[in-house]
């Protein structure tokens, strides 16, 4: 391998997908150590995004569920060709829906 940290750094990582060249906006000191634990778990790898959403600023676009903001500050400026906020509304909306029908069959599972 001719550069084994700018190859790390070139690829995405874990469940959601990170580029390595996103390692210190997630909380590592080198890309190596953000490799590295992103091959240990999805714990691991929710971490990191939680450190990067916190780190770039984009708390408070997803606690408003700005989605447009949320996916241009995640996948950058092209992620309209992609869709990619009216993907994360339709997750996001299935999740609440399968959480509402959870909790109410948690109710009926008791009696």
């Amino acid at each position: 391998m001719l550069a084994p940290e700018a190859s790390l750094a070139a690829c995405s990582w874990g469940k959601f997908q990170i580029m390595g060249s996103n390692y210190k906006v997630c909380g590592f000191k080198d890309v190596t150590s953000f490799v590295e634990s992103m091959c240990i778990s999805e714990v691991e790898h929710l971490k990191a995004v939680v450190k990067f959403a916190i780190n770039t600023g984009l708390r408070p676009a997803l606690k408003e569920k700005k989605w447009a903001s949320i996916a241009a500050g995640y996948n950058g400026p092209g992620y309209r060709r992609n869709n990619y906020d009216s993907q994360l509304e339709s997750i996001y909306e299935k999740l609440v829906k399968r959480r509402k029908a959870t909790s109410s069959n948690v109710g009926k599972n008791l009696k």
